[in-house]
């Protein structure tokens, strides 16, 4: 009779199913004697020919066809990276040598052999199979996460020309809503299929090839592995770590970013360290005293203030500041009116950081952490600050109120009304980008908001573009116009037309509200914008000009409190808030900004500022002398922007002395803002008596903050 397990096994059941005592005992052992005579039997399960140990298991197919996936998936990536982006890889990519190109691919050979090698050590060291299958069910979960970091690392390099790290990836990991519109957005069609391929036939195919083999590996239990054989899984998982770090040594002379050239996933793992604190002792940058302000003597008549910030928006990219451009015929017909800063910084390429710099006066944090941690900073707000002296307060914005905590932000600094995007419609508007929808969008909730106002109570109204943020949209209601060849640079210049025709409409609304000539209007920017002229796009970690400096106009209808000019000295957005108090007639009775007025002179101080990401670049600038410090990452840079406006000629080497001088300087600095940050952590403000619970109801629409 001929037998095999699956019958054995469904005979042995029933036969102790319809006696459990020794006769149904007796016929399972005369089944057994049966099925171990039987010559088909031990051909099939008990030959020498089977094939035993690691391979022959299911954990262990898996494992193989796990690593192979992984290694070919990050190998072709790392190899589209260096044939799609050259340039912003290499100093000179008309010339990378066979050496050049095997430093490149070596980071992630090397980290993806140890991945390899760990695999195959991790799931045939264990001979318990339910323990086996433990090890290759979390080499499968973690070649996925592998696999997501890798095309998320590729990703970010192709849009950014930097590197992800550790603590974008963890601040990311909390906000995985704005993550999956942005890889929407950013992923091409192709990136997404592959990665969402890749993921699948990581967890997938492996369950499928092993199949041949389930059945004869569950018939018994796996062979005990010889000594030399568990000592050689054990090397393989030691020798693992080794070899993936090795892929941090690679190096060529010829890499601008020495992180670019890293795996995604090894920059990632050498990026993390714990969070810094700040010992007793250190000197905070932060004052703990709040600001509080008082009218000077005989004030003159409380103005409106119209402050607002165009996202994105390089000073080298508006006709103002680049009269062969005309792409904002407006802004430069009100520079005529205006006073103009040519030379005006953001002290953060980031736009959250950048509106806590514009409203508040004071240095944003330089690491990636939610607000909540250091909110009670903002109580020294021009918003929270004017309110105190009567003033209404409101902020617009079209993008996603809920990007960044921004809702929580805004009510923060003291702004009674948030008007976002989910309580005004956007029918007949475009959407500019992954954000939201175009500026003029604004227009009409502006109209409603004038006209509901006491016109005896001055206001401080904020406003927020979105046109410009990356990744946009070519706006077509104004015409588009063809002003690069790049279509990522002329997409852009067109959304900073877009934004001109919205700060014309928005003039007429104040106008058409008899408000525009009691009112001071500030136009400034958050940060600019990189298209690799450093091998670097968008912002958040370019310490360049494109993206550090950004325009400002003040401008007063009457000209009895800004007088028409322009201004070639160094500033930076820290100088906004105090100067709009001094304009209104306001000193600083305690407490203290980090800026100064604009309308007073002040001697020349070092303007510093910080790239996004902690520990990237921080950039120091005074008078025409310039200095970037980039963490190793690159040279550090010194440059004359006099005689290099365009920062191409490198005087470090030259100033050897001079570069380290300005290194410490910046360091000292970036260390003393870190360390008063985790100081204020711990603090928390009394509430303010006169704020209201802010927030938002059930369908996401924002609230005001009191009535």
């Amino acid at each position: 009779m001929a037998y095999d397990l699956d019958q054995f096994i469904a005979d042995c059941r029933a036969a102790l199913k319809r006696d459990p005592g020794p006769a149904g005992r007796e016929e399972v052992r005369v089944k057994l004697e049966r099925l171990l005579a039987n010559r088909e039997f031990i051909d099939k399960y008990c030959s020498d020919d089977v094939p035993r140990g690691f391979a022959s298991t299911d954990a262990g197919t898996r494992t193989t066809l796990v690593a192979a996936i992984v290694f070919i998936y990050g190998v072709a990536l790392q190899l589209a990276r260096l044939f799609l982006r050259p340039l912003e890889l290499f100093h000179d990519a008309t010339h990378v040598s066979f050496t050049d190109a095997l430093a490149f691919m070596g980071s992630t050979l090397l980290f993806q052999g140890g991945f390899a090698l760990f695999a195959f050590g991790v799931t045939g060291f264990w001979q318990t199979r339910p323990v086996r299958k433990l090890a290759a069910w979390s080499v499968q979960a973690l070649a996925v996460l592998i696999a997501v970091l890798e095309t998320a690392g590729h990703a970010y390099f192709l849009n950014t020309g930097s590197t992800l790290d550790y603590p974008l990836v963890a601040f990311s990991a909390g906000r995985m809503r704005e993550v999956a519109v942005l890889a929407v957005q950013s992923l091409s069609p192709l990136l997404l299929g592959s990665m969402i391929s890749a993921a699948a036939a990581v967890a997938v195919l492996p369950w499928i090839a092993d199949r041949p083999w389930a059945r004869g590996a569950a018939a018994s239990p796996p062979p005990t592995q010889p000594r030399w054989r568990r000592a050689l899984f054990a090397i393989s998982m030691i020798a693992s770590l080794p070899l993936a770090a090795a892929g941090l040594l690679t190096h060529t002379s010829q890499a601008i970013d020495r992180a670019t050239i890293r795996d995604p996933v090894l920059n990632v793992i050498a990026t993390f360290h714990p969070s810094r604190r700040a010992p007793h002792s250190a000197q905070s940058t932060l004052d703990d005293e709040p600001v509080t302000i008082g009218p000077i003597s005989a004030p003159g008549a409380l103005r409106n203030v119209v402050i607002v910030i165009l996202e994105s928006a390089r000073a080298e990219s508006l006709t103002p500041w680049n009269a062969s451009l005309q792409d904002a015929p407006f802004l430069a017909e009100l520079a005529k009116s205006s006073v103009r800063f040519d030379r005006f910084y953001t002290v953060q390429t980031h736009t959250g950081r950048a509106l806590r710099a514009i409203l508040c006066g004071f240095e944003p944090q330089h690491r990636i952490r939610p607000p909540k941690f250091t909110h009670g900073i903002a109580t020294h707000c021009l918003p929270n600050l004017l309110r105190d002296h009567g003033f209404s307060t409101v902020y617009f914005q079209t993008a996603d109120e809920r990007v960044e905590h921004r809702t929580f932000v805004i009510f923060s600094m003291g702004y009674h009304d948030f008007i976002g995007p989910s309580s005004f419609g956007h029918e007949g508007f475009e959407q500019a980008n992954y954000l939201g929808y175009e500026d003029d969008s604004m227009l009409a909730p502006t109209r409603r908001w004038l006209e509901a106002q006491e016109r005896s109570k001055p206001f401080l109204a904020t406003y927020l573009t979105v046109n410009a943020h990356y990744r946009c949209a070519l706006l077509t209601r104004h015409g588009p116009q063809r002003y690069s060849d790049d279509p990522e640079l002329n997409c852009y210049l067109n959304a900073l037309r877009a934004d001109d025709f919205f700060l014309r409409a928005l003039f007429d609304e104040y106008k058409a509200a008899g408000l525009y000539r009691n009112t001071l209007f500030v136009v400034v920017a958050d940060h600019g914008e990189a298209f690799g002229e450093h091998s670097r796009r968008t912002h958040n970690d370019v310490p360049y000009e494109e993206a550090l400096r950004v325009p400002l106009l003040l401008h007063d209808p009457t000209g009895t409190l800004v007088r028409p000019g322009v201004r070639a000295d160094p500033s930076t957005q820290l100088d906004i808030a105090p100067t709009v108090l001094g304009l209104l007639g306001f000193a600083v009775k305690s407490g203290h900004f980090q800026g100064s007025s604009l309308m007073v002179p002040h001697p020349q101080v070092p303007i510093r500022a910080a790239c996004y990401d902690p520990d990237t670049c921080l950039s120091w600038v005074r008078g025409d002398e310039k200095f970037i410090h980039h963490f190793g990452r690159r040279p550090d840079e010194l440059f004359d922007l006099g005689r290099d406006p365009k920062e191409t000629t490198n005087l470090a080497g030259i100033f050897p002395q001079r570069a380290a001088e300005l290194k410490r300087d910046l360091l000292d600095w970036d260390r003393r803002i870190k360390d008063g940050y985790a100081a204020a952590e711990a603090w928390t403000p009394p509430p303010r008596p006169d704020s209201g619970e802010a927030g938002s109801d059930s369908t996401g629409r924002v609230l005001s903050s009191s009535r």
